[in-house]
């Protein structure tokens, strides 16, 4: 049941990352609007209320009210908000609108847009986990038993039913809960916004203010989600245990060291299936539960998994509980008579390097190259469907461009006939050279045409090409995600363990959130690390660095993007610092790669004390020179890897090594 409800669960962490995207979407369509806003009516980057409130002018109207139409059509075709609709035709009939009223207006139809998603996503979201949970949890019990007997197929008026039917005390349904959030957050942005007008705030902080709430906003949209498809598996559970004849269950929580205390307390608890309540006597209790029911026989006892600390998976007795795990997972208890649950997987690959490094009491280059290979496989087969299709798309392109070469070349020797023809022409004035001459058009014409006819199809498959390598290449933040989930299934990753902003001195820098965002796709091992060597310092300067001995972060960049990259980098170099083994490391690979190289200035824009060994290095600020006491080789390693990783792939030896530290340090 565990692993059935964990597949209902990851229906729902699916869904997340493309509302996650959603919400960017959003944020940039209101950043874009901001923008344009401030841009028309501000004086010296500053907006007065007076201003704010002055009426749109004849133009200014005429143009607010084709964006409403906009807005109507987009309604009608996408079954917006009723309500909103009817507000949306108000105004677009209004004769006076001030320019606040505009912009607010502008910024509720982003938030309708994207809460219209949410409900129709969400809905399709868990039928298909209330659906498919349900036909579950019925073959896995009929499994059990040997024997098969019909069951009823849902239509759509039975699953209606059943979604609108609140599972909570409150009394509240998923869409309640969704509607709640956007009045909300329609609030909260509306007030914001007017307060920053009276404030007479720069567009860059009224941006990143207003981002920030939505960022909350998409934190709570993404407990919201996990929640209700724990509750609407656990609800197609308990009709089914009904229809399946089932007298009791039991709740079953995940022996692992994450369980929350009020599971660890229920796990083993046995209830009739009369006592079956959604989120009382049964999962979620709470935000993010994992916990699950099973059918409960008085005599029967199997088996079911157990993880430890370091990731191991076990068989333990289906009837131990978790006090009974704790004493053997975590304080070390005897562990003899359980059966470890071996695989092929990236993490059982990893733990076995990690194992021949305890025998040996060292790491070797050999093993962060092995480590460090099965990442880069990895994540390079999860994008070589792009590799080929930009292989295809070239070949195509190359194709149909020789295929022009030719036509072009025809043409041309056509027209140097005709030209030759038309100066005899023009001294003879004979008819017959005039008749070639229209032969030679004729013969012509069709080949111009299809040269032509190439123009629109090539300039396709170059779209299509583009497209293709920006798919290969990724945004920023998804490579960063990628990355990050790679290294979860191999070991612990983020910063929640950590106190941080205690870490951060709570920094009233801008760039605090990014260095805090920027912590948690690092191992955790290494950010629990990180305090050791004292409190960090954030600060928003025109180039990067990290001081050690001022224990300062100083972070570049005008956009999130470039400050996320920044941030990335120069935590590279405090775990250089902090995280044992690192430097070692550096300085053996630094030696290798750059033995016979001498040093050279970086170049324009840069002191002339700043040299580097370039080497075949995929950037030659790789190889910077600090005599020793520092490197750029993991802090822009793990640039690349988090943020541009097919950049970091041209260099493969250098790839691996930066995956082996990640993997095994």
């Amino acid at each position: 049941m565990e692993i059935l409800q964990e597949a209902q669960l990851k229906k729902g962490q699916n869904y997340l990352i493309d509302l996650d995207k959603q919400y960017r979407i959003t944020m940039k369509n209101i950043e874009r609007e901001l923008a344009y806003w401030y841009e028309r009516f501000a004086v010296n980057n500053q907006l007065s209320m007076t201003e704010a409130r002055k009426l749109l002018n004849t133009k200014e109207l005429k143009e607010f009210r084709w964006t409403v139409e906009e807005y109507i059509k987009y309604g009608r075709e996408n079954a917006l908000n009723p309500q909103w609709m009817k507000e949306l035709e108000n105004a677009s009939a209004r004769v006076h609108v001030s320019r606040l009223q505009a912009l607010k207006l502008q910024l509720q139809q982003q938030v309708e847009v994207l809460y219209g998603n949410q409900i129709d996503d969400l809905d399709r979201l868990l039928r298909d986990i209330y659906t498919d949970g349900y036909y579950r949890t019925a073959y896995e019990i009929q499994k059990g038993f040997n024997i098969g007997w019909n069951l009823h197929q849902f239509n759509d008026k039975q699953l209606d039913r059943i979604l609108s039917k609140p599972w909570s005390t409150d009394g509240r349904t998923f869409s309640d809960r969704i509607w709640t959030n956007k009045q909300q957050l329609l609030g909260t942005l509306q007030t914001r916004l007017t307060q920053q007008i009276v404030r007479g705030e720069e567009p860059k902080k009224a941006i990143d203010q207003i981002s920030e709430l939505m960022g909350v906003d998409r934190r709570k949209a993404g407990r919201l989600v996990m929640t209700e498809s724990a509750a609407f598996a656990s609800i197609a559970q308990k009709d089914c245990f009904k229809e399946l004849g089932v007298e009791k269950f039991e709740i079953v929580a995940t022996l692992d060291n994450r369980t929350s205390e009020l599971c660890q307390d229920l796990d083993g608890e046995v209830f009739d299936m009369k006592d079956y309540e959604v989120g009382v006597t049964a999962p979620p209790f709470h935000p993010w539960c994992r916990t699950v029911t099973a059918p409960y026989f008085d005599d029967e006892y199997g088996e079911r998994a157990a993880r430890d600390e370091e990731g191991n998976v076990y068989y333990v007795p289906s009837n131990m509980k978790y006090p009974e795990w704790y004493e053997k997972f975590v304080e070390g208890g005897n562990k003899e008579g359980l059966e470890l649950i071996k695989s092929n997987d990236l993490k059982s690959k990893i733990q076995a390097i990690k194992d021949r490094i305890l025998n040996r009491g060292s790491i070797t280059s050999k093993d962060l190259d092995e480590a460090g290979g099965l990442i880069f496989e990895d994540l390079k087969n999860e994008r070589i469907r792009y590799e080929k299709e930009i292989e295809e798309l070239q070949e195509k392109i190359k194709e149909k461009e020789i295929e022009v070469k030719n036509l072009i070349k025809q043409s041309e020797e056509i027209h140097y006939e005709w030209g030759d023809l038309f100066s005899e022409y023009m001294k003879t004035k004979d008819q017959n050279i005039w008749r070639e001459m229209e032969k030679l058009k004729a013969k012509v014409a069709p080949i111009d045409k299809k040269i032509d006819e190439f123009s629109p199809i090539i300039y396709d498959l170059q779209s299509k090409l583009d497209a293709a390598k920006i798919n290969y290449k990724g945004t920023i933040r998804d490579n960063a995600k990628e990355l990050k989930n790679k290294l979860l299934e191999i070991r612990p990753v983020g910063n929640a363990s950590l106190d941080i902003d205690a870490h951060l001195k709570h920094s009233r820098s801008p760039m605090r959130k990014i260095v805090k965002e920027a912590y948690d796709y690092y191992p955790t091992e290494w950010v629990q690390q990180s305090p050791y060597a004292g409190t960090l310092t954030p600060k928003k300067v025109n180039r990067g660095y990290y001081k050690h001995l001022k224990r300062e972060i100083g972070v570049s960049g005008d956009i999130d993007q470039h400050s996320f990259k920044t941030a990335i980098h120069e935590l590279g170099h405090r775990f250089e610092r902090v995280v044992p083994g690192i430097l070692e490391i550096e300085k053996e690979f630094y030696e290798k790669r750059t033995a016979g190289e001498l040093l050279e200035w970086l170049g324009p824009g840069y002191a002339k004390d700043e040299k580097t060994r370039k080497d075949k290095f995929i950037n030659k600020y790789i190889g910077k020179d600090y005599d020793g006491v520092a490197y750029e080789l993991v802090s822009m390693g793990f640039e690349y890897a988090y943020t541009d990783p097919t950049k970091l792939w041209e260099d493969e030896e250098y790839a691996k090594w930066i995956y082996g530290i990640l993997a095994l340090l």
